[in-house]
C-alpha cells in the first residue's frame, strides 16, 4: 500500500471529524495503533470494493453470453 496516498487522504479529512474521534490533525502524528487502524480500515474497504467489482464483471459476462 502507498503510505503517501493514505497520508494524503487522511490529511484531507476535516480537523473537526478527527478531533471528535480523538485522532491528531496530521497523519504523521498518529500513534502506531491509530496508524494500524487507518491502514486496516482502508484495506478492508478496498477489499470490499474489489469484491463488488468482481461480482459486477461476472454479471456483465453473463449478460454478454445471453446476447
Amino acid at each position: 500500500m502507498k503510505t503517501k496516498y493514505l497520508e494524503q487522504v487522511y490529511n484531507e479529512i476535516s480537523y473537526q471529524i478527527k478531533a471528535c474521534v480523538g485522532f491528531p490533525d496530521a497523519y504523521i502524528l498518529l500513534t502506531n495503533d491509530q496508524e494500524r487502524f487507518i491502514i486496516d480500515l482502508f484495506e478492508n474497504e478496498r477489499q470490499a470494493v474489489k469484491e463488488t467489482l468482481l461480482e459486477t464483471v461476472e454479471e456483465m459476462k453473463g449478460l454478454i453470453d445471453e446476447l
